[in-house]
Order: structure tokens, then sequence, then C-alpha cells
């Protein structure tokens, strides 16, 4: 059961634009097969997702994913989708000036792609 809302639609097709690497949609997949329910797409991927949804020019091509997980519903929400990042080898990029973890990047290796 998931603890969002969801839209019952048709799938789109995820286009190749120049600038755009194809790694962050097959990301993006990943991740919604790895915690269904506790997290959706915020941000720039998601503004790009509903301007190609109705044929509209996207306002710029974002180079990251950025998620929400829902914390007030899913009971260690955040720590269970971040150890599912880090067995998927995302590991820490970044901390906010307050301690918040809020970047992980997995790099590719030569074996890996």
């Amino acid at each position: 059961m998931t603890v969002w809302p969801t839209v019952d639609c048709d799938s789109l097709p995820l286009p190749t634009l120049p600038g755009h690497d194809d790694a962050l949609w097959d990301t993006l997949i990943e991740l919604a097969e790895m915690r269904l329910g506790d997290w959706t797409l915020i941000g720039g991927q998601m503004v790009f997702l509903h301007a190609i949804e109705h044929a509209a020019a996207p306002p710029r091509v974002s180079t990251d994913l950025d998620v929400l997980v829902n914390a007030r519903l899913v009971t260690g929400g955040v720590a269970g989708f971040v150890a599912s990042l880090e067995l998927r080898g995302f590991r820490l990029e970044g901390t906010s000036p307050e301690g918040l973890a809020h970047r992980y990047r997995r790099t590719v290796s030569a074996s890996m792609s």
C-alpha cells in the first residue's frame, strides 16, 4: 500500500536531450523500484516530466534527481531510503551547515558501465 496519492496515467517516453544523461533516467527507474511508496520525485526532473507530459518545452534540463521521503507516514522512511541508496553504491557527498545529509552520488566505474 502506498502512502502517496497516485494518478493512473499513460507512460511517458523518456527522451534523450542534448546535455542530458540517460543514466539519470535509469537511476530514476531504479529508485522507483527500490522503495515503492516511500518517496516522491520533486525538483527539476518533476518539472521536466510535467512539461513533456503536456507537450511543452521544459524550462531547463536538470542533471540531478531530487526526492522527498515521507518521514511522517513512513516509520524509518529516511533511514530506510538512505540504506537502500548505500546498498546500491551511493555515498554521502554533501551536508548542510546544520549537519544534515542532503546529497548522495554514485560513481560508475568502468566495470559497471
